[in-house]
């Protein structure tokens, strides 16, 4: 045993222990020593020096899907309504009460005829509108063109024909929507002013004079649909109702000042070029007007009169 710890034992060229040959040390290699490699007869091992491993490249493999099952792409989230969200109609649970009565009328009010007449009246002015600004301003193009290229007669006829029905149609439409209006006014006004066993102050004529005369109609129509919005006691925003009722007034005053400026220009006109820009500015009468027929309809259905219909049949019922 050696003082390091571990075991060995030395040997001479007569076998005589310790003497001419370095230890021989078990458990660890021995501490290296020149004199004792010097002493080694042994030739050292000659050759190329060893090879390393060959280290591979890495690669990542990733695995994708075909172009069919890719799934859909994703919806875009919708942007929340900055608008406070109200009710049109109070939701219930349960199922409607209907009371079924033997025998009972199923006629329609003479008031829910011209609301039905109304709902596709004014969608239907509008689109004649439309028609007549789309044909006005044909012919203007043309006449624009004709100043220095002459132009064929078959665009010619036809642009005048186009513009000669949809005129036509649009005046008798508009006489046929102030008819029907006069008289869904006059029976919304006393259905309402009756809820409140009242009479509607206002007589037949002064409806009709206050409608169909013109620069009369600038003020009257206002205050008669002012009253009648007054009369409504299920008006959850009655302020909002009321500035939507002086928008739609100021609607209608620029409008009825823009026809008369347009039908005064066409007759004290006497060139050619103050006739084309009367013709001009009747499109954009023709225009406006669509637009603000456009939001008289929705005025009436949101605002006026909102109907029934659009409320749910079906209620919320609890689970069996």
């Amino acid at each position: 045993m050696l003082p390091d710890g571990t075991f060995g034992m030395s040997a001479t060229s007569g076998g005589a222990p310790g003497q001419g040959q370095p230890p021989l040390v078990y458990g660890r290699a021995a501490p290296y020593s020149p004199h004792s490699y010097a002493a080694d007869p042994r030739p050292y091992a000659s050759g190329p020096p060893p090879r390393t491993a060959f280290r591979r490249q890495a690669f990542r493999w990733v695995a994708s899907r075909p172009p069919e099952a890719m799934p859909a792409p994703r919806e875009q989230p919708r942007t929340r309504d900055p608008r406070i969200p109200r009710y049109r109609f109070i939701p219930q649970w349960g199922l409607p009460i209907v009371p079924v009565t033997a025998g009972a009328d199923t006629r329609r009010s003479a008031h829910e005829v011209v609301s039905g007449w109304l709902s596709w009246l004014l969608p239907l002015q509008t689109a004649l509108l439309v028609g007549a600004g789309v044909t006005q301003l044909w012919i203007y193009i043309l006449l624009a063109i004709n100043r220095s290229h002459p132009i064929s007669a078959a665009n010619g006829a036809a642009a005048l024909a186009l513009n000669w029905l949809f005129g036509t149609l649009s005046v008798i439409g508009m006489v046929a929507l102030g008819a029907t209006l006069i008289v869904w006014l006059r029976e919304e006004r006393r259905r309402r002013y009756r809820r409140h066993g009242l009479r509607d102050p206002r007589p037949w004529w002064q409806l009709v004079v206050g409608v169909a005369v013109p620069v009369v109609n600038l003020v009257w129509p206002a205050a008669f649909f002012h009253e009648l919005v007054a009369q409504a006691d299920d008006d959850p925003t009655p302020v909002r109702t009321r500035t939507l009722l002086r928008r739609w007034w100021l609607g209608w005053v620029l409008v009825n000042l823009a026809v008369y400026v347009t039908v005064l220009m066409r007759i004290v006109s006497s060139s050619v070029q103050w006739q084309a820009n009367a013709m001009l500015l009747l499109v954009l009468c023709d225009f406006a007007g669509a637009a603000f027929t456009m939001a008289t309809w929705w005025m009436w259905r949101n605002v006026i009169e909102p109907s029934s219909d659009r409320v749910p049949a079906t209620r919320w019922v609890p689970a069996t």
